[in-house]
C-alpha cells in the first residue's frame, strides 16, 4: 500500500531533505503540501497545494502529515493532524514543554495513529555501529560522555531567536546532544544543570552538565553561535569512541559519517567512515512503525523521556540551581 503525504508548510528542512527523502521511498508519496507563500510552494512541484493548513488536515486522501513549522505549533499541529485521522511525522522537539507532550500522548492514544519525532540522526547507521561496540566491553566501564552540536545563525528575523516560538540552542540543536545522550546511549541522569553562556531572549550558546546515580558524567555543549561541529565521545577505562558528524553527515566534507576508536592513551585502533542516507531510513522506519505499533510506542516513550530531561534543563537556566530528578 502507498502512503500518502501530506507536508504541512514549505520550510527548507521539508525542500531539502524530507520530501526528497519521501520521494526515494517506493512505498510513499508527496500528494500535498500546504503554505500561504505560492513562491516556496512553486519550487516543492506538487501538484495538490492548499492555502491553509486546516484544509490539508481535512483531505481525506492523505494517510501522513510531515511537520516542519516553528516549535511553539509542533505540539498543537500533532494533535490537529491526530484528530484527522492522520499518521505523523513532527520535527524536532515534539513540543517545547512536558505538559504540551502529555497532550500528543492524550490525542494519540485516542486515534492509535503513529506519532515519530524527527531525530533524523539515529537512523544512520553509524550508531548502530557504536552501540554493537560498547555492547562487546571494549570500552571498559563508561566513565563520561559528552556531546557538541553548533552551528552559526545569521537572520536577526530568524524565528529560533524567538523565545515565545520555542527557539534556543537548547531546544533548536542541544535537543540532539540530550537525545544522543540519554536515549542512544542510555545514560539516565539523576542530576542536570544547564548554563546558558550567551544570549538574551533565548539561550544563544549554553553548557549542560549532568551526573547519573552511579557517578558517570556527561556534557554537552549547544549553540547558535558557533561554528557548525557536531559530535559525540563516549569515554570509558579501556579507551574511548569518538563520531564525527554525528548528527548531520549529510553535511560532512564526503557525506559520512566518521567513527575513530581509541585505545587507553590516546592512541588510535581504528578508524571507520560509514555512508548512510539518514532521511531516507527514517522515512522507511516510519512506514515500518505503522505495520508495528509496539516499535511507534519505544520512540514514543523515548521522546517522553528525552522532554523530560530538556524541561529540567530548562529549569535548572531558570532557578540557577542543580536540578535533582527524582528516580
Amino acid at each position: 500500500m502507498e502512503l500518502r503525504w501530506g507536508i504541512l508548510s514549505a520550510a527548507n528542512i521539508a525542500f531539502e531533505q524530507v520530501v526528497p527523502a519521501i520521494r526515494k521511498s517506493p512505498t510513499s508519496k508527496v500528494a500535498a503540501i500546504a503554505s500561504k507563500s505560492k513562491p516556496k510552494l512553486e519550487r516543492f512541484q506538487i501538484q495538490t497545494a492548499y492555502d491553509s493548513y486546516d484544509e490539508l488536515l481535512a483531505d481525506e486522501t492523505l494517510d501522513s502529515i510531515y511537520i516542519p513549522l516553528p516549535n511553539e505549533l509542533h505540539a498543537k499541529y500533532v494533535i490537529k493532524a491526530l484528530e484527522a485521522g492522520k499518521h505523523v511525522l513532527v520535527e524536532k522537539p515534539l513540543a517545547v514543554n512536558l505538559e504540551q507532550v502529555e497532550e500528543v500522548i492524550a490525542a494519540q492514544h485516542e486515534t492509535e495513529k503513529v506519532v515519530l519525532e524527527a531525530f533524523m540522526y539515529q537512523h544512520h547507521a553509524q550508531h548502530s555501529f557504536v552501540k554493537a561496540f560498547i555492547d562487546k566491553g571494549e570500552l571498559g566501564e563508561i566513565k563520561h560522555i559528552k556531546a557538541h552540536f553548533s552551528w552559526q545563525i545569521e537572520d536577526e528575523n530568524d524565528i529560533r531567536l524567538n523565545a515565545n516560538l520555542g527557539g534556543g540552542a537548547l531546544n533548536d540543536v542541544g535537543c540532539y546532544c540530550m537525545h544522543v545522550i540519554t536515549q542512544i546511549l542510555k545514560f539516565h541522569p539523576s542530576q542536570i544543570q544547564y548554563i546558558k553562556t550567551e544570549g538574551q531572549d533565548v539561550d544563544l550558546t549554553g553548557v549542560c552538565t549532568m551526573v547519573d546515580q552511579h557517578g558517570v558524567t556527561a556534557t554537552f555543549t549547544c549553540s547558535m553561535n558557533m561554528p557548525f561541529y557536531d559530535m559525540y565521545e563516549i569515554i570509558g577505562t579501556k579507551g574511548s569512541v569518538r563520531v564525527e558528524h554525528s548528527f548531520r553527515p549529510d553535511l560532512s566534507y564526503d557525506q559520512k559519517g566518521h567513527i575513530t576508536i581509541f585505545d587507553e592513551n590516546r592512541k588510535i585502533i581504528e578508524k571507520h567512515k560509514i555512508e548512510d542516507d539518514q532521511y531516507l531510513r527514517q522515512i522507511e522506519e516510519f512506514e515500518r512503525c505503522i505495520n508495528n505499533p509496539d516499535i511507534a510506542k519505544q520512540y514514543l516513550e523515548a521522546s517522553i523521556q528525552n522532554m523530560k530531561y530538556i524541561q529540567k534543563a530548562h529549569e535548572s537556566l531558570n532557578n540557577r540551581i542543580l536540578t535533582t530528578l527524582e528516580e
